[in-house]
């Protein structure tokens, strides 16, 4: 009985090896990413695991990032896009009662540059929901919120979440090693053709 234990114990030992080092599971994850993810790795490896570090070392914990972590730093920075939008909207505010009246936009706008007097013309219009010529508060957090949808790109937050594709081990958490494990396999594969243009 003790000879067979061994005689397992010893087949499974490469395996055990190649499985710890990461290499083949690096690999095989390395091929699962979208062509644009490889692409990226392949041309801009430093920006790439740049923005790895700055996730993980942001958001992360004990040296890794989980979806649930992920998906905290996504709404972070949605909540800083509606943030700079409201900040801009209640610089208008003039007397702090929370609600921006049309004089007081028209104070701003004079006191703006051109182009800061075009942005609030235009949020003017499109968050004045109820059409009184003032904006009250819950007219400018929905007005900021689809802002920021729209100063966020999706493909900034598709990123960020697809940083859990590098999750080698299937522990739910991503590492700066497993990403480096997985780019260093992205490199190393053929470069993907060119994307066409739509309508071409």
């Amino acid at each position: 009985m003790t000879i067979i234990r061994l005689a397992v114990l010893f087949m499974a030992l490469p395996m055990l090896a190649s499985a710890q080092d990461g290499v083949p599971s690096a690999q095989a994850a390395a091929a699962g990413l979208p062509a644009a993810v490889v692409k990226r790795i392949q041309s801009s490896p430093d920006r790439a695991e740049e923005a790895v570090v700055m996730l993980i070392a942001g958001s992360g914990t004990s040296g890794g990032i989980s979806q649930a972590q992920i998906e905290t730093a996504v709404s972070l920075r949605l909540a800083d896009a509606r943030a700079s939008v409201l900040a801009r909207l209640l610089a208008a505010d003039l007397d702090n009662d929370g609600t921006v009246a049309a004089g007081e936009l028209e104070a701003l706008a004079a006191a703006s540059g051109a182009r800061n007097r075009g942005w609030l013309a235009v949020a003017a219009a499109q968050a004045d929901r109820n059409g009184d010529s003032a904006l009250d508060a819950g007219e400018m957090r929905q007005f900021a919120a689809v802002e920021a949808d729209g100063e966020v790109p999706s493909r900034e937050i598709a990123t960020m979440r697809g940083v859990m594709r590098f999750d080698v081990d299937g522990d739910g958490r991503v590492t700066l090693a497993e990403y480096r494990a997985v780019a260093e396999a992205a490199a190393a594969l053929p470069t993907p053709p060119a994307e066409e243009k739509k309508g071409s």
